[in-house]
Protein backbone atom coordinates (compact mmCIF):
# COMPACT_ATOMS: atom_id res chain seq x y z
CA UNK A 1 0.00 0.00 0.00
CA UNK A 2 2.55 2.64 0.88
CA UNK A 3 1.95 5.89 1.38
CA UNK A 4 -1.12 7.06 0.48
CA UNK A 5 -2.31 10.97 0.55
CA UNK A 6 -5.77 12.08 1.05
CA UNK A 7 -6.70 16.04 -0.23
CA UNK A 8 -8.91 18.12 2.90
CA UNK A 9 -8.39 21.02 1.61
CA UNK A 10 -5.87 22.68 -0.56
CA UNK A 11 -4.26 23.77 2.51
CA UNK A 12 -4.70 20.20 4.70
CA UNK A 13 -3.57 16.98 3.54
CA UNK A 14 -4.13 13.68 5.53
CA UNK A 15 -1.09 11.08 4.88
CA UNK A 16 -1.44 7.25 5.08
CA UNK A 17 1.57 5.12 5.63
CA UNK A 18 1.53 1.30 5.47
CA UNK A 19 2.93 -1.94 4.44
CA UNK A 20 1.04 -4.76 2.73
CA UNK A 21 1.44 -8.25 2.42
CA UNK A 22 3.02 -7.93 -1.68
CA UNK A 23 5.64 -5.38 -0.20
CA UNK A 24 6.92 -7.61 2.90
CA UNK A 25 7.16 -10.25 0.56
CA UNK A 26 9.17 -8.11 -1.40
CA UNK A 27 11.17 -7.29 1.53
CA UNK A 28 10.84 -3.51 0.58
CA UNK A 29 8.10 -2.05 3.60
CA UNK A 30 7.10 1.28 3.59
CA UNK A 31 9.12 2.69 6.28
CA UNK A 32 9.54 6.30 7.76
CA UNK A 33 12.88 8.41 7.63
CA UNK A 34 14.60 9.50 11.02
CA UNK A 35 15.43 12.83 9.93
CA UNK A 36 18.70 13.06 12.65
CA UNK A 37 21.44 11.02 13.54
CA UNK A 38 21.51 9.47 16.74
CA UNK A 39 24.45 7.06 17.62
CA UNK A 40 23.79 3.48 17.20
CA UNK A 41 20.21 3.97 16.36
CA UNK A 42 18.55 3.24 13.60
CA UNK A 43 17.74 5.28 10.23
CA UNK A 44 14.42 4.58 9.31
CA UNK A 45 11.16 3.01 10.97
CA UNK A 46 9.86 -0.11 9.33
CA UNK A 47 6.12 0.10 9.86
CA UNK A 48 4.95 -4.26 9.90
CA UNK A 49 2.09 -5.45 7.68
CA UNK A 50 -1.08 -4.87 9.16
CA UNK A 51 -0.04 -1.30 11.06
CA UNK A 52 -0.32 1.95 10.10
CA UNK A 53 0.64 5.66 10.40
CA UNK A 54 -1.73 8.76 10.14
CA UNK A 55 -0.71 11.92 10.16
CA UNK A 56 -3.59 14.96 9.81
CA UNK A 57 -0.80 18.49 8.57
CA UNK A 58 -1.96 21.49 6.85
CA UNK A 59 -1.07 25.26 6.55
CA UNK A 60 -2.37 27.34 9.27
CA UNK A 61 -4.05 30.10 8.22
CA UNK A 62 -2.72 33.83 8.08
CA UNK A 63 0.18 32.83 9.42
CA UNK A 64 1.24 30.14 6.08
CA UNK A 65 2.78 27.91 8.78
CA UNK A 66 3.01 24.44 8.27
CA UNK A 67 1.59 22.52 11.48
CA UNK A 68 0.78 18.84 12.21
CA UNK A 69 -2.52 18.78 13.76
CA UNK A 70 -2.25 15.22 15.27
CA UNK A 71 -0.90 11.53 14.05
CA UNK A 72 -2.10 8.11 15.09
CA UNK A 73 -0.33 4.67 14.86
CA UNK A 74 -2.68 1.64 14.25
CA UNK A 75 -0.91 -1.16 15.24
CA UNK A 76 -1.34 -4.82 14.09
CA UNK A 77 -2.54 -8.17 15.96
CA UNK A 78 1.19 -9.27 16.99
CA UNK A 79 2.70 -8.20 20.09
CA UNK A 80 5.90 -7.86 19.21
CA UNK A 81 6.07 -5.82 16.76
CA UNK A 82 4.49 -2.87 18.61
CA UNK A 83 8.02 -1.31 18.86
CA UNK A 84 8.20 0.01 15.56
CA UNK A 85 6.37 3.00 17.42
CA UNK A 86 9.16 3.62 19.77
CA UNK A 87 11.23 5.96 18.10
CA UNK A 88 7.94 7.84 15.91
CA UNK A 89 8.01 11.29 17.26
CA UNK A 90 5.86 14.44 16.70
CA UNK A 91 9.65 15.42 14.38
CA UNK A 92 9.79 12.27 12.54
CA UNK A 93 6.17 12.51 11.42
CA UNK A 94 6.66 16.07 10.19
CA UNK A 95 9.91 15.77 8.26
CA UNK A 96 8.01 12.64 6.67
CA UNK A 97 4.75 13.85 5.98
CA UNK A 98 6.57 17.39 4.68
CA UNK A 99 9.17 15.73 2.14
CA UNK A 100 6.28 13.58 0.98
CA UNK A 101 3.73 16.76 -0.35
CA UNK A 102 6.85 18.48 -1.47
CA UNK A 103 7.78 15.88 -3.84
CA UNK A 104 4.17 16.27 -5.42
CA UNK A 105 4.26 20.19 -5.13
CA UNK A 106 2.21 20.57 -2.56
CA UNK A 107 1.59 21.97 0.77
CA UNK A 108 4.07 24.66 -0.46
CA UNK A 109 3.16 28.03 2.03
CA UNK A 110 3.46 31.10 -0.15
CA UNK A 111 4.56 34.08 1.21
CA UNK A 112 2.82 37.61 0.14
CA UNK A 113 2.68 37.60 -3.61
CA UNK A 114 4.32 40.82 -4.10
CA UNK A 115 7.18 39.99 -1.96
CA UNK A 116 7.84 37.10 -4.04
CA UNK A 117 7.50 39.65 -7.25
CA UNK A 118 10.16 41.80 -5.67
CA UNK A 119 12.08 38.83 -4.68
CA UNK A 120 12.39 37.05 -8.30
CA UNK A 121 12.92 40.64 -9.77
CA UNK A 122 15.87 40.73 -8.01
CA UNK A 123 18.91 41.14 -10.66
CA UNK A 124 21.64 38.99 -11.09
CA UNK A 125 25.26 38.67 -11.99
CA UNK A 126 26.34 36.67 -15.27
CA UNK A 127 26.97 33.86 -13.06
CA UNK A 128 23.72 34.36 -11.27
CA UNK A 129 24.30 35.24 -8.04
CA UNK A 130 21.54 38.21 -6.94
CA UNK A 131 22.95 41.51 -6.67
CA UNK A 132 21.49 43.41 -3.74
CA UNK A 133 22.20 46.58 -4.25
CA UNK A 134 19.16 48.26 -2.88
CA UNK A 135 17.91 48.28 0.82
CA UNK A 136 14.53 46.76 -0.49
CA UNK A 137 16.21 43.98 -1.84
CA UNK A 138 18.39 43.22 1.20
CA UNK A 139 14.96 43.78 3.10
CA UNK A 140 12.92 41.40 1.35
CA UNK A 141 15.41 39.09 2.03
CA UNK A 142 15.82 39.30 5.64
CA UNK A 143 11.73 39.44 5.43
CA UNK A 144 12.04 35.93 3.91
CA UNK A 145 14.08 34.99 6.05
CA UNK A 146 11.86 35.31 8.92
CA UNK A 147 9.33 33.96 7.51
CA UNK A 148 11.16 30.92 6.88
CA UNK A 149 12.51 30.25 10.23
CA UNK A 150 8.49 30.67 11.66
CA UNK A 151 6.76 28.52 9.49
CA UNK A 152 8.97 26.22 7.33
CA UNK A 153 10.05 22.89 9.79
CA UNK A 154 13.44 22.52 10.37
CA UNK A 155 14.87 20.20 7.57
CA UNK A 156 13.35 22.36 5.00
CA UNK A 157 14.31 25.61 5.36
CA UNK A 158 17.56 26.08 3.57
CA UNK A 159 15.52 24.19 0.30
CA UNK A 160 12.38 26.33 1.13
CA UNK A 161 14.57 29.62 1.14
CA UNK A 162 16.48 28.60 -2.50
CA UNK A 163 12.66 27.81 -3.81
CA UNK A 164 12.02 31.40 -3.16
CA UNK A 165 14.95 33.55 -3.59
CA UNK A 166 16.90 31.19 -5.63
CA UNK A 167 20.00 31.28 -3.34
CA UNK A 168 21.72 28.46 -1.97
CA UNK A 169 21.97 28.46 1.85
CA UNK A 170 25.44 29.62 1.98
CA UNK A 171 24.88 32.44 0.46
CA UNK A 172 21.92 33.14 2.03
CA UNK A 173 24.24 32.99 5.12
CA UNK A 174 26.78 35.33 4.01
CA UNK A 175 24.44 37.87 3.49
CA UNK A 176 22.63 37.78 6.83
CA UNK A 177 25.93 37.53 8.50
CA UNK A 178 27.03 40.75 6.12
CA UNK A 179 24.21 43.20 6.98
CA UNK A 180 23.55 42.16 10.78
CA UNK A 181 24.24 42.58 13.85
CA UNK A 182 23.30 40.96 17.08
CA UNK A 183 20.80 41.83 20.02
CA UNK A 184 23.36 42.24 21.98
CA UNK A 185 25.35 44.50 20.13
CA UNK A 186 22.58 46.62 19.64
CA UNK A 187 21.86 46.72 22.94
CA UNK A 188 25.26 47.76 23.37
CA UNK A 189 24.33 50.69 21.33
CA UNK A 190 21.92 51.25 23.77
CA UNK A 191 19.98 51.01 20.12
CA UNK A 192 16.56 48.56 21.07
CA UNK A 193 14.08 50.88 20.33
CA UNK A 194 14.96 50.76 16.86
CA UNK A 195 13.59 47.16 16.65
CA UNK A 196 9.83 48.53 17.75
CA UNK A 197 9.64 52.47 18.01
CA UNK A 198 12.38 54.37 16.18
CA UNK A 199 11.96 54.19 12.68
CA UNK A 200 15.09 55.79 11.73
CA UNK A 201 18.32 54.13 9.79
CA UNK A 202 19.53 52.09 12.25
CA UNK A 203 23.52 52.53 12.10
CA UNK A 204 26.07 50.39 14.05
CA UNK A 205 29.74 51.15 13.11
CA UNK A 206 29.21 53.30 10.42
CA UNK A 207 27.44 50.84 8.48
CA UNK A 208 23.58 50.32 8.36
CA UNK A 209 21.82 47.20 10.00
CA UNK A 210 19.06 45.18 8.05
CA UNK A 211 18.55 42.47 10.44
CA UNK A 212 19.26 41.54 14.08
CA UNK A 213 20.13 38.28 14.49
CA UNK A 214 19.65 36.43 18.18
CA UNK A 215 22.84 36.62 20.31
CA UNK A 216 22.98 33.00 20.91
CA UNK A 217 24.22 30.88 17.64
CA UNK A 218 22.07 27.85 19.06
CA UNK A 219 18.78 30.40 17.88
CA UNK A 220 17.86 30.71 14.57
CA UNK A 221 15.96 33.97 13.35
CA UNK A 222 16.01 37.44 15.16
CA UNK A 223 14.43 40.81 14.52
CA UNK A 224 13.59 42.82 11.33
CA UNK A 225 14.87 46.61 12.45
CA UNK A 226 11.64 49.12 12.32
CA UNK A 227 13.11 51.41 8.90
CA UNK A 228 13.48 47.84 7.05
CA UNK A 229 9.46 47.44 8.28
CA UNK A 230 8.63 50.71 7.09
CA UNK A 231 10.79 50.58 3.98
CA UNK A 232 8.96 47.32 2.72
CA UNK A 233 5.59 48.84 4.09
CA UNK A 234 5.96 51.83 1.88
CA UNK A 235 7.05 50.11 -1.34
CA UNK A 236 3.84 47.54 -1.05
CA UNK A 237 1.42 50.42 -0.21
CA UNK A 238 2.41 51.93 -3.63
CA UNK A 239 0.59 48.79 -4.85
CA UNK A 240 -2.54 49.21 -3.39
CA UNK A 241 -2.62 53.00 -3.80
CA UNK A 242 -5.83 52.51 -6.03
CA UNK A 243 -7.79 51.32 -3.61
CA UNK A 244 -6.64 53.34 -1.10
CA UNK A 245 -4.96 50.66 1.55
CA UNK A 246 -1.93 50.87 3.62
CA UNK A 247 0.06 47.48 3.32
CA UNK A 248 1.08 46.42 6.86
CA UNK A 249 3.97 43.77 6.94
CA UNK A 250 2.52 40.79 9.57
CA UNK A 251 4.01 39.70 12.26
CA UNK A 252 5.58 36.47 10.70
CA UNK A 253 7.81 38.49 8.47
CA UNK A 254 9.11 40.54 11.35
CA UNK A 255 10.75 38.40 14.01
CA UNK A 256 11.42 34.88 14.63
CA UNK A 257 13.00 31.96 16.69
CA UNK A 258 14.17 28.13 16.22
CA UNK A 259 16.74 25.99 16.89
CA UNK A 260 19.43 26.12 15.41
Amino acid sequence: MGIKLHKESDTRYKIVWSTDIKEENKNDPTSLVIPYSVKGKQSRIMIPVGASVVADIEILQPSNRIHLNNYSVQFNNLEFEEAFADNITHRVITYNAVQRLWLEGKLIPKMEDHLEEILKDIPRSDKGNPQLKTDLAKGVVMCAYIFTVNNIPTGFQSEYLEMKTGMPNNYITQIINRYSETFETVGKAKKHDYLWSNSDQLVIKDKPVYFVRHTDRKIKGGYLPMWIEKLVEKELSKIYKAIGYKFTLPPEYKASMDKA
